[in-house]
């Protein structure tokens, strides 16, 4: 018996094309929570970038924030955070503040970057997100990077920042994760929090970010608009965001009738 729901936010529970989260898809979040199953946020975002975006119409029991870096509780209280160790901090600091290659940092409270360009905005929009104010550093602990590169940019992080988590989101954009994170973490503790069991547990997503999640789920659901590697690491493959995804797999699944 499914118990809990994980959901990523983009391209999967908020369709690019349409601006918001497709009515169908408030409505089976809606019976979800009708039914007395839990729902959970499970994002590569910052909480200062989900209040930007249209996703809080429906109240969520929980949010695994900057691919598992950050976890909060149904309040949004916190319950974990894992932030770079500090070489890693150091490293990034150094390549923020040598200007060559685009890079937003993002700490408990601020998300910002050294400097952008036309490619960069053009990865931003591309997620209905602006680009960060131009900010500097100024000694807090930080939990992710993104880094705007082309072809070839993970072989030299993952030498400067071995452990860290490098997924590529966009063809210019790449996310840079501390070690002792990553969705599956946040996932773990929210069940422990709530008493439940990995096989009363579903997720949904469509990047390379959530491969994990897929897999470590009771039933992992891929949406139709994710690339085939997140398609072959799921139990399930629905539609895409913009045809009903998640409520078209909820009702395949048996969770809604």
């Amino acid at each position: 018996m499914i118990k809990a729901i994980f959901f990523d936010i983009d391209g999967t529970l908020l369709s690019h094309s349409m601006g918001c989260i497709p009515l169908d898809t408030l409505e089976a979040l809606c019976r979800l929570r009708e039914k007395g199953i839990r729902t959970a946020i499970a994002t590569g975002r910052h909480l200062l970038e989900m209040r930007e975006l249209p996703v809080w119409q429906t109240p969520y029991d929980g949010y695994v924030l900057l691919n598992g870096q950050m976890v909060l509780g149904k309040e949004l209280e916190p319950l974990f955070e894992a932030p770079f160790l500090p070489a890693e901090r150091d490293y990034l600091v150094r390549l923020f503040e040598e200007k060559k290659t685009p890079l937003i940092l993002a700490d408990r409270q601020r998300m910002y970057i050294n400097f952008s360009t036309p490619a960069v905005e053009r990865a931003q929009a591309a997620i209905s997100t602006p680009v960060p104010p131009v900010g500097q550093y100024r000694g807090e602990s930080l939990f992710q990077a993104i880094a705007f590169a082309g072809a070839g940019a993970e072989e030299t992080l993952s030498r400067a920042l071995p452990g860290c988590g490098l997924t590529r989101w966009n063809s210019f954009g790449i996310d840079v994760t501390p070690q002792g994170g990553g969705k599956v973490t946040g996932l773990r503790l929210l069940m422990e929090r709530w008493g439940i069991c990995r096989e009363e547990t579903m997720a949904f997503g469509d990047g390379e970010n959530d491969l994990e999640m897929l897999r470590f789920a009771g039933i992992g659901v891929a949406m139709g608009n994710a690339p085939e590697s997140v398609k072959e690491a799921a139990d399930y493959v629905t539609s895409s965001v913009d045809d009903g995804g998640v409520a078209r797999g909820l009702k395949a699944l048996g969770l809604l009738p």
